[in-house]
């Protein structure tokens, strides 16, 4: 209510009081109303319209007070209705909680909270089941369990810092209720508002079994590593002292057949030391397998000739395959580049490998090895890598099916039984696939029993694109024949003669040549000694009748057959080319005839004939070498073979004895220096001689080499003969030529007196 409201009611009520008050008096005095009139009703109806505000005044107050109940009665229900949800909400946080702490509760893991200090500010039942505490007892106590003795003290994780680490986990060995228990430890920093650490949660969850599963399986690792070692050093071990006789035997049987013998006698030396490159074939398969088993297969990463090292394959199974009568041949398409980077020898051990097998399984026919460029690898590692495919197809007894799915497994062959007809270990195989696997390739066979097999695999290596490729001769326009009934020799060389720009025909036989001759004026004519017809000697007469004049013809014959050469010069051949046929070089050669340069007649223009033990080098006749060996067989071949290059020679038995010739005589030029010797042995001896002399002084100081020979074969012995400091490494059994080879390079041509 304002002022002037209060005011007006105020005066009201005084009128209409002095109104009354005036009348009473007059009545009073006179026993009469007197006075004045209007006074009288001007009082009377000020008090009135006193009286008429008030009443108003009440009623307008009393509006306002419905309209406050109403307000206050609106107010109420919403509060009722917020008190309502409240206690909803309320319960149902009370529901949420008792559901979570019996979640928590019933978790197995070990929960816990606790102020930065230690102190716990909350437990789970499993915590107080695995420590073995009540909860009441544990709230408010710091957590201080007992650590395994043979375990690192606790870790720390200094969350006190205010460092914003979001949680740590660790593994530990408490002492629980159940005797000694691994936790693994997920500890939660809880921080306030304002980042500071406030609590920490940690969750332990028992992880024994997993610990007793790991520490077994770190116990069956070191057990399968140390049983690998032992294997190894078996293998090792055994591989020496197989190799050490087996050198003396196929060295000895060499030497016997470099004298005079009746046939007998040379079949039955020849057979001996066939058997024994046979053993020492098989003891490398085994040290491969081994190596490969370890984990220690290693890709060099060298340039090489791609076509080189297929020719080199197909004549060292040269050999093998003319003893069987079959034929072996190459062919490398004319896309796929010569010079390569990569691994050539383990790619020439597993083309060795499944040719050789190819051959093994082979009576008629032949063997055929192919290169062509592979599908592109998608993998962006692969980038820079050409990928290429190499088949070896055979005519052969094929394999069966089910036998197609194991034969690339260990020690695995396709006729498995005692009475096989073919042996070996079943480890060649499984070798090749792990080396093309480390390769980047797959391998794989496509066979049918009796219907002959493709072996093929791929492998990622890298074009050396620092080496200028030599061109091809060019036999551009130039018309060959190939005359050979062998599809197997005569299909790669039309197809690698016309890569080189010729126009090439071949001929099953001498009768269907001739035919094609007549109509046809040819150049070179390259005929097998075998044809359908007859001999070469029968045929050639056939086939030069029809050829224009300066037409050359080639025969093709293996090494073995030279002799008759006379008789097929005589019959119209103009040379001759050894079989497996070595493109290039054959290119070469023809090219040569084409231009009228003819190399040196009855040679290969690549293949000279091989010396079976090499001869004596008269450029480097009188050098004195030392030889340190202890076995006295061994100690025979190894002098026998140095005297018959013409060198002088000492043998002693040992290191000491070794040192000991070292300090009589300085004039030794070489140290053929055996590794496994009693008292000092080869590595010590050779320690001793490189500390003499680095004594020595600048002027008078001389490296001697020193040249090991020995049967350890593996990449460790190596190193270790390396290491102590020799110059190079040959194995037992010992190669002549490369003992030749290894003489000429550690020693320098001595000039003689006139």
């Amino acid at each position: 209510m304002n002022l002037p409201r209060i005011a007006a009611l105020v005066f009201g009520f005084g009128a209409a009081i002095a109104a009354v008050a005036v009348m009473a008096l007059r009545y009073v005095e006179g026993g009469e109303a007197t006075g004045d009139p209007v006074l009288v009703a001007a009082l009377v109806a000020s008090a009135l319209g006193a009286l008429a505000v008030t009443i108003l005044d009440a009623r307008h107050r009393g509006r306002l007070l419905d309209e406050q109940n109403a307000g206050l009665k609106r107010v109420a229900e919403v509060q009722k209705r917020t008190v309502d949800r409240l206690q909803i909400i309320n319960a149902e946080l009370k529901e949420n909680e008792q559901r979570y702490k019996g979640l928590v509760d019933a978790q197995g893991d070990a929960i816990l909270r606790k102020w930065p200090d230690g102190r716990l500010t909350f437990v789970n039942d499993a915590f107080c089941a695995v420590f073995g505490v009540a909860r009441e007892d544990a709230i408010g106590r710091i957590f201080k369990p007992s650590f395994h003795p043979d375990d690192p003290p606790p870790l720390l994780h200094g969350y006190s810092d205010g460092g914003d680490r979001p949680r740590a986990r660790y593994d530990q060995r408490l002492r629980t209720a159940k005797g000694w228990r691994w936790y693994a430890w997920e500890d939660y920093p809880i921080r306030g508002e304002n980042g500071q650490l406030t609590e920490i949660q940690s969750v332990g969850r028992d992880i024994t079994e997993r610990k007793e599963v790991e520490r077994a399986v770190r116990a069956a690792r070191d057990r399968a590593e140390q049983m690998s070692k032992a294997k190894s050093l078996f293998l090792a071990t055994m591989s020496h002292e197989i190799r050490t006789p087996m050198n003396g035997v196929i060295g000895m049987a060499g030497l016997l057949l470099e004298t005079s013998l009746t046939p007998d006698q040379r079949a039955y030396a020849l057979a001996v030391k066939q058997s024994g490159e046979a053993l020492v074939e098989l003891i490398n398969d085994i040290l491969d397998f081994s190596k490969v088993e370890a984990g220690g297969l290693e890709l060099a990463r060298e340039p090489f000739g791609l076509r080189a090292s297929v020719d080199q394959v197909t004549e060292l199974l040269a050999t093998r395959a003319q003893q069987k009568g079959i034929e072996i041949a190459a062919c490398v398409d004319a896309d796929v580049p010569e010079d390569m980077l990569g691994d050539a020898q383990r790619l020439r051990q597993i083309l060795l490998n499944l040719a050789g097998n190819a051959i093994k399984f082979t009576e008629t026919g032949g063997v055929t090895l192919r290169v062509a460029r592979a599908a592109p690898d998608q993998d962006p590692k692969a980038r820079g890598r050409l990928r290429l495919r190499f088949e070896v197809e055979d005519t052969g007894i094929g394999i069966p099916e089910e036998a197609r799915q194991r034969i690339f497994g260990h020690f695995e062959q396709a006729d498995s039984t005692h009475s096989r007809k073919f042996g070996g270990t079943g480890l060649g195989l499984a070798i090749s696939k792990k080396i093309v696997e480390a390769m980047g390739g797959e391998i794989g066979v496509e066979s049918a029993l009796g219907g002959g097999s493709v072996f093929w695999f791929t492998a990622a290596l890298v074009p050396n694109r620092l080496v200028e490729a030599a061109p091809p001769p060019d036999l551009s326009g130039r018309r060959i024949a190939v005359v050979s009934g062998s599809p197997i020799l005569r299909e790669p060389l039309v197809a690698r003669l016309r890569q080189s720009g010729a126009k090439v025909q071949g001929f099953a036989s001498a009768a269907e040549a001739a035919v094609a001759l007549v109509a046809a004026r040819t150049d070179i004519v390259l005929t097998d000694i075998a044809l359908p017809d007859g001999d070469a000697e029968t045929c050639l007469p056939q086939l030069t009748a029809w050829l224009p004049a300066g037409a050359a013809v080639i025969a093709l014959l293996p090494p073995a057959q030279r002799g008759r050469i006379p008789a097929l010069k005589a019959a119209g051949a103009t040379g001759y080319h050894v079989t497996p046929v070595r493109h290039y070089g054959l290119e070469r050669r023809l090219a040569a005839l084409l231009a009228g340069a003819d190399p040196e007649d009855g040679k290969s223009a690549d293949q000279p004939a091989p010396a079976p033990l090499p001869a004596r080098d008269e450029a480097r006749a009188g050098v004195h070498i030392l030889v340190a060996e202890d076995n006295e067989i061994n100690t025979l071949l190894t002098v026998s073979l140095i005297k018959r290059m013409g060198h002088s020679v000492d043998s002693v038995r040992d290191g000491a004895e070794a040192l000991a010739a070292l300090d009589l005589r300085s004039d030794y030029d070489l140290i053929l220096m055996d590794v496994h010797m009693p008292g000092v042995d080869g590595i010590e001896a050779t320690r001793r001689i490189r500390e003499g002399e680095a004594k020595l002084p600048p002027a008078a100081r001389a490296r001697l080499p020193i040249i090991a020979l020995t049967a350890s074969v593996m990449d460790e012995d190596r190193q270790n003969c390396l290491a102590a400091g020799m110059d190079d490494f040959l194995t037992k059994p010992l190669d002549p030529n490369a003992l030749t080879a290894a003489i000429a390079r550690w020693t320098k041509p001595r000039i003689r007196a006139a």
